[in-house]
């Protein structure tokens, strides 16, 4: 039973609006509290393609992290939606991920035969996705992380590329990945089409992988993106935002993330924050918060 990933409800063009993750709850680092399907088809729900549709570019999208833990459960979510709501494959993004044992959770089933080669473990892991999710095809599919050796890196990042040209997958890309040379080596065989990685005060907002990823026209995916950056909800110019365009601190983080070319994943189970985590992208910054966007702006990127 593969046990990471991401689940990301879209509307037709593919606009990733929710990312339902059996990896880890709120911002994909605590533990689940959806033990249920029918945990996280309400909200699901609120992500259905006739309440939001949205006008920019796949890079400046939300995306939302429910987190069962299990791809079984959010497998069984989907169909029910599809079956009894109306909402076509097609208008959903999946994306989950391949874990190296380094990632596994020991304790609880490993998605394939650890003795295998690499490019075996990551085919059996793909066919256990694809039926745990009840899919033909993974949108987005990722390695939790590089490997022990760059050389087991590039051996897992060509089975991806296998999986992609026999149309398994439609995306690839790696997580945690914070050594821009690893993302070049990787970029030699085919380009990492995403990256998704912890964007916050503990690492200075990744700023080289961040602009690696600006420069090369990677899909760079944030996590941590609240949790790990109080300092920044608290920020004073990010409270003057919020109060002044009557929004919350959140929401002016995501914004100003989206307009960075960052897409932040965020996890929640609660219907209201969804709704204000979604909304966070129709947000207009005015003229008279132009100071303290440039204020923030510098915090965060320097320049």
């Amino acid at each position: 039973m593969e046990l990471h990933g991401e689940i990301l409800a879209t509307h037709p063009s593919h606009l990733p609006v929710a990312d339902v993750s059996p990896g880890k709850e709120n911002v994909q680092h605590t533990s689940s509290s959806a033990p249920s399907y029918k945990d996280f088809v309400p909200l699901i729900q609120l992500v259905k393609p006739k309440h939001y549709r949205f006008s920019s570019i796949h890079l400046l999208g939300t995306r939302l992290t429910l987190a069962p833990h299990r791809e079984d459960l959010v497998g069984e979510a989907l169909d029910i939606l599809q079956r009894k709501h109306d909402i076509k494959r097609d208008e959903i993004y999946i994306q989950t991920k391949f874990t190296p044992i380094g990632g596994q959770d020991l304790g609880k089933p490993i998605p394939y035969d650890t003795k295998d080669a690499i490019k075996d473990q990551i085919a059996t892991s793909l066919r256990v996705s694809l039926r745990n999710l009840r899919t033909s095809y993974i949108d987005s599919y990722l390695l939790h992380s590089p490997l022990r050796t760059m050389q087991a890196t590039l051996e897992a990042w060509r089975a991806l590329m296998a999986a992609q040209d026999a149309g398994i997958v439609r995306k690839i890309g790696v997580s945690n990945v914070y050594d821009v040379g690893v993302l070049t080596a990787l970029g030699e065989l085919r380009k990492v089409q995403v990256v998704q990685n912890r964007w916050y005060e503990g690492n200075m907002w990744d700023p080289e992988v961040w602009r690696y990823c600006k420069e090369h026209g990677n899909e760079y995916q944030s996590f941590w993106t609240l949790s790990g950056s109080t300092c920044l909800l608290a920020h004073p110019a990010v409270i003057t935002i919020a109060g002044r365009l009557d929004v919350t601190p959140a929401q002016v983080i995501f914004k100003l993330a989206q307009l960075h070319r960052i897409v932040p994943l965020t996890g929640t189970t609660d219907e209201l924050h969804m709704q204000q985590d979604l909304a966070a992208e129709r947000i207009a910054f005015r003229e008279d918060v132009d100071s303290e966007i440039r204020i923030i702006t510098k915090f965060i990127w320097g320049g």
